[in-house]
């Protein structure tokens, strides 16, 4: 009898003891949308997220309709920059802290297009 009722101090005590930990939030958090000139959601826009000091770099793409999102980012300073062929954007400097929510939208403007050609000789 004895027994038991260790067991199921046991199991009780170890059921207490470990916090449920997968609510708790990890790290900073970035998300936007990005829009053309005319208000629209602008899908298929290649999102960068750079920390300034380590040069690391993360990349998402905007869906449908035009989100992105970085999570579990660390405190530090970030570069943020959205590019999609024939739009542009200037990109944008910032410092996250501990479990910061950020969000940051982008309004794309029609860019300049690049043509380049290359000339070849014998």
């Amino acid at each position: 009898m004895r027994k038991w009722v260790w067991l199921i101090v046991a199991i009780i005590a170890l059921h207490f003891e470990a916090p449920d930990v997968g609510a708790q939030a990890n790290g900073a958090h970035i998300d936007g949308i990005i829009l053309d000139a005319q208000g629209l959601p602008l899908p298929g826009v290649k999102v960068t997220l750079t920390e300034t000091q380590t040069g690391l770099a993360r990349t998402a793409e905007s869906t449908s309709d035009g989100a992105y999102d970085f999570a579990s980012l660390n405190p530090g300073q970030y570069e943020l920059a959205a590019v999609r062929a024939g739009f542009y954007a200037p990109a944008r400097r910032f410092t996250l802290e501990v479990n910061q929510y950020l969000r940051l939208d982008f309004a794309m403007e029609v860019g300049p297009i690049k043509q380049a050609v290359e000339v070849v000789g014998r």
